[in-house]
C-alpha cells in the first residue's frame, strides 16, 4: 500500500470482506502514491465503515450504481457519490464514515495524494475545489490520464450492461487487466508527446469513439490516411500517449462495443460481426473468445 495512505484503513490489504449484513467484493491496482479500485458491494441493510486520509487527497470516483456518502467525524461535513456520478473530489485530511446504503452498489474509485497530483500531473491542489466536482467530457477532466485510457466511459457501460447474477470470472479479470495497463500507463505519463503531438493523437481517439455508431471501425491505415499521418508515426505516437498501439485499441474498441449489442440490443452474432466489420461471424467469435474468454454465444444464452 502506499505510505500513509488511503483507504479504507481497516481493510486495506482484504480484497473480500464479510459482515453479517452482506459482502463487498473489490477488485485493486496500487502504483507509486495512488490507488485505483473496483469495488462492489450487496448489503441488506446500510453499512458504516471508518476511513482514515492522513494526507490530502483527489478522489476520481464513477458511480455505477448505489449510493455511497463520506462524512468528516470532525467537522462534519460530507460528500454524497451517487449512480451516474463522476468526476473529482478534493479531500481534506481527517477521518471519515463511509456509509454504503443497502442494496446492490458498483462504483471506481481512483485516489492519490496531492503531492502526486503536482509532482506528477502537474496540477495545483487548489484546481480542486473541496467537494467541486468535474463532469465526463469537461474540457477539466481531459488534462488527467485516467480520462485518456482506452475508456473508461465504455467500463462503465459494460458494467451498466451485465445483470448481476451475468458477471463472469473472466469479465472481472478483463476489467482487472485494463486497469492494469492504466498503472502502466501512468508510470509512462512524463513521456507523453506534447503540444500539437499530444493534440493530434487525443483528435483521433475522439474520431475513432464518434465512429461507433457509422458501422465499421476504420483501419489503421484508413485513419492515417485521413489525419494525413504516416500509419506507423501514428501508431507511435499513439502508443506514447496511450500506453497501447492505435491497432489494439480499435480492437478493444470492437470487443466493448460488441459486448454491448450482444448484452443489451441483444443482437445476433451475425449482425454484431458485420457492424464491427469482421469478415464473418466465425472471425469475430474467434476475436471475441480471445478477448473475453467465453464465446459470444454463451453471453446471448445467458
Amino acid at each position: 500500500m502506499p505510505v500513509d495512505c488511503l483507504y479504507p484503513i481497516r481493510y486495506a490489504d482484504c480484497k473480500q470482506m464479510q459482515w453479517s449484513t452482506g459482502m463487498i467484493i473489490r477488485q485493486r491496482v496500487v502504483t507509486y502514491d495512488f490507488l485505483i479500485e473496483l469495488f462492489e458491494s450487496r448489503v441488506n441493510e446500510d453499512l458504516q465503515i471508518e476511513v482514515v486520509f492522513n494526507k490530502p487527497c483527489v478522489v476520481f470516483y464513477y458511480g455505477f450504481s448505489g449510493t455511497v456518502i463520506c462524512e468528516n467525524k470532525e467537522s462534519g461535513g460530507l460528500f454524497t457519490l451517487q449512480q451516474g456520478q463522476a468526476g473529482a473530489i478534493n479531500v481534506p485530511p481527517g477521518k471519515y464514515h463511509l456509509l454504503i446504503r443497502s442494496g446492490w452498489s458498483t462504483g471506481l474509485l481512483y485516489i492519490f495524494d496531492n503531492k502526486y497530483l503536482d509532482s506528477v500531473l502537474q496540477m495545483a491542489p487548489f484546481d480542486f475545489r473541496a467537494v467541486g466536482l468535474f463532469g465526463i467530457g469537461s474540457s477539466d477532466c481531459y488534462r488527467f490520464p485516467f480520462f485518456m485510457i482506452d475508456s473508461i466511459a465504455q467500463i462503465m457501460m459494460m458494467l451498466q450492461n451485465i445483470n448481476p447474477e451475468q458477471r463472469s470470472l473472466s469479465l472481472k479479470m478483463s476489467l482487472f487487466e485494463l486497469l492494469k495497463r492504466y498503472g502502466e500507463q501512468l508510470a509512462r505519463y512524463k513521456n507523453k508527446p506534447a503540444g500539437e503531438a499530444l493534440e493530434r493523437v487525443v483528435t483521433v481517439k475522439n474520431f475513432i469513439e464518434a465512429q461507433l455508431t457509422n458501422g465499421p471501425l476504420p483501419t489503421v491505415f484508413e485513419i492515417s490516411q485521413q489525419f494525413n499521418i504516416h500509419p506507423d508515426a501514428l501508431n507511435r505516437s499513439f502508443k506514447n500517449t496511450f500506453g497501447v498501439s492505435l491497432k489494439k485499441y480499435i480492437n478493444q474498441t470492437k470487443m466493448h462495443l460488441a459486448f454491448q449489442l450482444l448484452s443489451q440490443d441483444k443482437m445476433s452474432v451475425q449482425k454484431v460481426s458485420e457492424q464491427t466489420g469482421y469478415g464473418s461471424p466465425f472471425s469475430f467469435s474467434i476475436q471475441f473468445k480471445l478477448y473475453y474468454g467465453f464465446s459470444p454465444n454463451r453471453l446471448i444464452a445467458k
